[in-house]
């Protein structure tokens, strides 16, 4: 529970949301049980999403890979200050190092914002492919991508996309 303060201030910076207005973050409470879900996902599957800090121990933001439907869904949200400094496009590789080292036949997928331009370029320049664009389901007006590493079926973006639908927002 060290680096909820950290992880609370950038969930609760509207510009962390620019392009999904409005954060559901702005009680700790519910970045304490997000944080908390986290936490039981490492404990449940030896992996989970990380904190990212830099050499003296500044909180930057959070990255990593969950288990989603029998996929790997990347998370990866750095705080506004260090933008375009690469800590994202660096935290997705180090993700996808360790989702393909831990389970190689596994997809990975990404799911943004269709305005979320940061997170498109790094999907592109890391090799995925859209397969996917439709709306979230929380709020049908937010168009979205969705990104894998691989082809896969249809089967299994279903069932990513079903079990996403389950997690909190922002995973």
């Amino acid at each position: 529970m060290e680096d909820l303060s950290g992880l609370h201030s950038l969930y609760a910076d509207s510009r962390t949301w620019w392009n999904v207005p409005g954060s559901p973050y702005l009680e700790q409470e519910r970045t304490e049980a997000l944080l908390c879900s986290w936490i039981e996902d490492w404990k449940e599957d030896n992996l989970g999403y990380w904190t990212i800090s830099d050499k003296s121990g500044a909180f930057i933001g959070v990255g990593g890979v969950k288990l989603c439907g029998g996929a790997w869904n990347v998370l990866c949200c750095i705080r506004t200050k260090y933008w375009h400094l690469g800590y994202a496009t660096y935290a997705v590789r180090c993700a996808m190092a360790v989702a393909k080292c831990r389970s190689p036949k596994i997809p990975i997928f990404i799911s943004t914002p269709a305005n979320n331009y940061a997170t498109i370029l790094i999907a592109e320049r890391l090799d995925f492919t859209v397969i996917r664009r439709d709306v979230e389901p929380e709020d049908t007006s937010i168009s979205r991508r969705v990104y894998a590493d691989r082809p896969v079926s249809d089967e299994a973006l279903i069932n990513y996309l079903t079990a996403r639908q389950t997690m909190p927002s922002l995973t």
